[in-house]
């Protein structure tokens, strides 16, 4: 009878695992930034938002950097690992807290990164700024965030 148990119990212990182990791969699925890595090489902007509520902006700084001819990178995933390849970093998602992670993050890596950030509350601008921020925007239909996409050409 106690064979039974144990072999019941290293079974569970086994399905659980495998449960663990594939919900890890997912999640580690996401980290990603893109498939194309040398898409990634030779871009220089990187730009973070949400999946929705931001498609009308996103298609319109995507429309404004291709006339420019500057190489860019859209994520929907805060967590990029490599910011090195990007000159600019432009995170304009709903939240204040991912936004201003990604742009510290960038500045950490790499210290002259040029950082565009959306901060919906004005509370929290100072925050921004003490964090090394260089651009704060209200959000993605901010027309100054059209003023700095334009300019980044001329850099």
């Amino acid at each position: 009878m106690l064979d039974v148990i144990i072999i019941m119990a290293m079974l569970g212990v086994g399905v659980l695992g495998y449960r663990v182990m594939k919900r890890l791969d997912v999640a580690l699925e996401d980290i990603v930034v893109v498939d194309h890595i040398e898409k990634v090489r030779r871009a220089t902007v990187l730009i973070y938002s949400e999946e929705v509520g931001h498609e009308e902006a996103i298609r319109t700084i995507l429309e404004e950097l291709d006339q420019l001819g500057i190489a860019h990178v859209e994520t929907t995933n805060g967590n990029v690992q490599d910011l090195m390849p990007f000159t600019h970093v432009v995170a304009i998602s709903d939240s204040d807290l991912d936004n201003l992670l990604l742009c510290h993050r960038a500045k950490r890596i790499k210290p002259n990164v040029e950082t565009i950030a959306s901060c919906s509350k004005y509370v929290y601008q100072s925050v921004f700024k003490e964090q090394g921020v260089d651009w704060i925007v209200t959000g993605d239909r901010d027309p100054v965030l059209m003023n700095i996409v334009t300019g980044l050409g001329q850099t």
